[in-house]
C-alpha cells in the first residue's frame, strides 16, 4: 500500500502537523497483511457455542419440569388424592369436612372424599359403616353419600346411614332426623324415594329399589353417645356390632342361636356386660358367662320374649 506521505493525497495537507504521526500509524496498521480466515474452523466454533447455550437452556427446562412435577405431586397429595378417615374399633370419631359439614363415625366406619374442590363444585363422600351427618345447607351444591349399594342426595339436613356390606343383609339403612333427602339404589338410580323426618328406608341385596319409608324410632342414633338400639334384628347382626365395639370379647356358644331375632336398647355408655344383661332380659332363657380367658360367651336354649315395642315417631 502506498504511504500517504509519498503520494501526497489531496487530504494529506489538510491533516494538522501534530496529528500526522497518528495518521501514519493507522495507515501502516491497515497496510499490514490481513489475518487469515478459516471459515470451517470459525463456523465450528460458532456451532459449539450454540450447542453449549442450548445445553444450558435444556438444563433449565429440565430443572423447571422437575420443579413443576414436584409441585404437582405435592398438590396431588394435599388436594387431589382421596382422603380416608376411619373410626377406631371401640370408639366414635367426629370430623368436620371442608364445607363445614360434620360427621360422627361409628366404631370401624370409614369415610373417604376428595378435598379438591370440596364445597366449591362437589360435595361427594363414600361411606362404609355407620355415620350421622349434619350437612351444611347449600341448594346449589348437593351433598352426596355413596355406599356399596345406594346413593343419598341432600342439600342441608341431619340423617343417619348404616351401610355394612359384610352384615348378613348387606343393606344400607337411611334414617332422616331433619330436613329432606333423596334415596336411591346404585342398581336403579332413576327410582328415587324421598324421606320425611322420622322415617327410615332400606336398600338390601334382595331389592333393586329402596323400601317405602316407614316411621321409625328416633333413638336409632343412640350409638353417638355410647348407647345401642337393635330392633328385631338377628343375633348375628348384634354380634357384628359388638365385635366392632368390643373386639374379641363376645362369642356365640351355639351357632344355631345366630338366627334369633332380638331387641336391645341402652340409652348411653353401654358396656359389654350391660348389653349382655339387656339381651338376657329381652330373650328369656338366654344366658351368658365370662370364661377364664376373659371373653364372654352367649349360650342357652331360647324361648323368645321380645321387649315391648317402642313408640314410633
Amino acid at each position: 500500500m502506498t504511504h500517504p506521505s509519498d503520494s501526497k493525497p489531496e487530504w494529506w495537507d489538510s491533516v494538522p502537523e501534530a496529528d500526522r504521526t497518528e495518521y501514519l500509524r493507522i495507515w501502516e496498521a491497515a497496510a499490514a497483511d490481513p489475518v487469515p480466515v478459516d471459515v470451517d474452523r470459525d463456523w465450528a466454533r460458532v456451532q459449539a457455542r450454540i450447542s453449549r447455550s442450548s445445553s444450558v437452556r435444556m438444563g433449565w427446562y429440565a430443572a423447571a419440569a422437575v420443579l413443576f412435577l414436584a409441585a404437582f405431586a405435592g398438590l396431588y397429595r394435599t388436594q387431589l388424592a382421596t382422603r380416608m378417615v376411619e373410626a377406631p374399633l371401640g370408639a366414635v370419631l367426629t370430623l368436620e369436612l371442608p364445607d363445614g359439614t360434620t360427621a360422627d363415625l361409628n366404631a370401624g366406619a370409614r369415610l373417604s372424599y376428595s378435598p379438591f374442590g370440596f364445597g366449591w363444585w362437589q360435595r361427594d363422600v363414600r361411606l362404609t359403616g355407620e355415620a350421622y351427618f349434619e350437612v351444611e345447607s347449600d341448594s346449589t351444591r348437593p351433598f352426596t353419600v355413596t355406599t356399596h349399594n345406594a346413593h343419598v342426595h341432600v342439600t342441608g339436613t341431619r340423617f343417619n346411614i348404616r351401610a355394612w356390606p359384610d352384615d348378613p343383609t348387606a343393606e344400607t339403612t337411611l334414617f332422616l332426623e331433619e330436613g329432606q333427602v333423596d334415596f336411591s339404589s346404585i342398581a336403579r338410580p332413576d327410582t328415587v324415594v324421598r324421606l320425611a323426618p322420622g322415617f327410615v328406608s332400606r336398600v338390601d341385596t334382595t331389592r333393586q329399589v329402596p323400601t317405602e319409608p316407614v316411621a321409625w324410632d328416633t333413638r336409632i342414633t343412640a350409638w353417638r353417645h355410647g348407647g345401642l338400639l337393635v330392633r328385631e334384628r338377628s343375633l348375628t347382626l348384634l354380634l357384628a356390632e359388638l365385635e366392632r365395639r368390643y373386639p374379641g370379647q363376645v362369642t356365640l356358644a351355639d351357632p344355631a342361636l345366630a338366627t334369633l331375632r332380638v331387641s336391645v336398647y341402652l340409652e348411653r355408655d353401654a358396656t359389654v356386660e350391660a348389653v349382655l344383661r339387656a339381651l338376657r332380659t329381652a330373650n328369656g332363657e338366654l344366658e351368658w358367662l365370662r370364661a377364664e380367658d376373659g371373653r364372654y360367651r352367649i349360650q342357652g336354649e331360647l324361648r323368645v320374649r321380645e321387649l315391648p315395642r317402642v313408640a314410633l315417631n
